[in-house]
This record gives C-alpha cells, structure tokens and sequence, in this order.
C-alpha cells in the first residue's frame, strides 16, 4: 500500500517539477555548471535512461552539495527505477538541504515529495 502511495505522488510530480528547473542564466550568459548538469539529467530523466539522469544529478549535487534540487531529482529518479528507499533517503536529504539553505521553494518540493517514514 506505501509503495502505490509512493507511485502515486510520483507519477504526478516528476515531470511537473522536471520542466521547473531554475535558469539562472540571463539572455547574454550561459547556464552554469551545476544548471547544465540539471538540464543534461531531465531530459535523461524524460527519456527513461536513468543511468544518465542519476550521473547529471549526481554532477549536479558535485557541484552545487548545498541544493536541495539535485538531490530532488535523485529522488525521482530512483522511484522511477522501483527503489522506493533510495529516493526516500534522497527525499529527506533534499529537505534537510532545503531547511539548512532556509530555500523554500525547493523546501516545499521536497516537503511534497517526501513520504513519511
């Protein structure tokens, strides 16, 4: 019953909060690092090829370890490959990355992905 809840908050947020990763670039600059890691793993993500989606986000986390969005992503991509603990050990690192940055928007991501232990 606790891994078809889990699929169930999945299935409608991946994508949603997939096509939601920040572009902090402006029209004269290119997206940073840590943003063109993120963008590599949604559309990986988007593609079912979850080898390459947890590379990106895993680059991602490298290069920015104090986002919550990374470690987000992870944890949608790990239920998507049936490994409901895996993301939701990912999940509650995202929250505490999120609590610890004071960064409500991805608070609020990862407080609606989260499912309770």
């Amino acid at each position: 019953m606790r891994a078809l809840a889990l699929t169930a908050v999945l299935l409608a947020t991946p994508l949603a909060a997939a096509q939601n990763v920040p572009a902090r670039e402006s029209a004269a600059r290119a997206p940073s690092p840590r943003d063109q890691s993120l963008l590599q793993g949604v559309e990986a993500y988007r593609q079912q090829r979850w080898d390459a989606a947890i590379a990106s986000f895993r680059e991602a986390a490298r290069l920015d370890n104090a986002s919550a969005l990374p470690q987000l992503y992870l944890g949608y991509t790990a239920a998507s490959r049936g490994d409901a603990a895996s993301a939701q050990g990912f999940f509650r690192e995202a929250l505490r990355l999120a609590t610890v940055a004071a960064d409500e928007p991805g608070q609020a991501r990862a407080r609606i992905a989260r499912v309770a232990p």
